[in-house]
This record gives C-alpha cells, sequence and structure tokens, in this order.
C-alpha cells in the first residue's frame, strides 16, 4: 500500500480525527502523537485539496453539460466530489458536482474568489520586491539595506 493509499483509507470528514485514527492503526506513543496529528492532518488536507483540483480539472463540466463526452465520462464527472463550503467556510465535508444546488455553487465560488485575490496580492508583492531589487542594483531583499 502507497502512502497516498494509505491516506485515502482515513475517511473522517475531519482530517485531525483522521489523523488521529491513522495514528491510533500505527500505535504511535502518546508523546509522538503530540507531534505527529498536526503533520498528518497538513498531509490529508494537501492530498485533498490535489483530489479536488483533480476533480475540477479531469473533465470540464462545459464538456459534460454539452453531451461532448461519453455517457460513463458524464456520469463519472458529475460523481466527483469537493469540498462543501457554507456561510464562507469549508465545512469538512464532500458534495458531489450532480447534487449541488444553485446556493452550493455560489459559495464556492465565492470562496475561490477570496483565494484569487489573496494569490495576485501575492503577485504583486514579488512584483514590488522585483522591482525594488532591479532599480537598486541588488540580487536580493536583503541587500537593499546594505546598498542604502
Amino acid at each position: 500500500m502507497t502512502h497516498v493509499e494509505w491516506l485515502q483509507s482515513f475517511t473522517q470528514e475531519n482530517r485531525y480525527e483522521a489523523a488521529e485514527a491513522a495514528l491510533t492503526e500505527l500505535r504511535v506513543s502518546k508523546k509522538a502523537r503530540t507531534l505527529l496529528v498536526p503533520i498528518i492532518a497538513e498531509a490529508l488536507l494537501m492530498h485533498r485539496r490535489n483530489d479536488t483540483r483533480t476533480v475540477e480539472r479531469s473533465v470540464p463540466i462545459s464538456a459534460v453539460l454539452a453531451g461532448e463526452t461519453s455517457l460513463d465520462v458524464r456520469r463519472s464527472r458529475l460523481q466527483q466530489t469537493v469540498p462543501l463550503v457554507s456561510g464562507g467556510s469549508l465545512t469538512g465535508k464532500r458534495v458531489r458536482w450532480g447534487d449541488m444546488t444553485v446556493e452550493q455553487h455560489r459559495e464556492r465560488i465565492a470562496f475561490l474568489n477570496r483565494h484569487i485575490k489573496g494569490v495576485q496580492r501575492t503577485i504583486g508583492e514579488h512584483e514590488q520586491a522585483v522591482a525594488a531589487i532591479e532599480a537598486a542594483g541588488v540580487s536580493c531583499l536583503n541587500d537593499l539595506e546594505a546598498a542604502a
């Protein structure tokens, strides 16, 4: 069994509960458990995020709606799940594409838009750093003080 398959075997919605279950299966000591729960929970989060990205990119929903794919592919796409968002936050639950309501789609759109804005701010900060480094003729931001 690979580490990914092992992670997938813990299906608890709450990733910290899943991490606890994983460490219980491994018979990890209480001291080690304290250190490892956040690490395993983070690994579960990253794995689940990657699963979600894979689902959302696997078959464009436009192709499903237009009937441009085989019936099996369309059915499969609509059965795939994404994290459920409610009140602007992830609920820890997942919902199938085919079962999502208009409101659930709108909540997911708003959630993703907030993430886009954060990424755009970060891009802007990197662009400012590049401009400052190039303007000062130095190799990195740490060199700016030395150049001043």
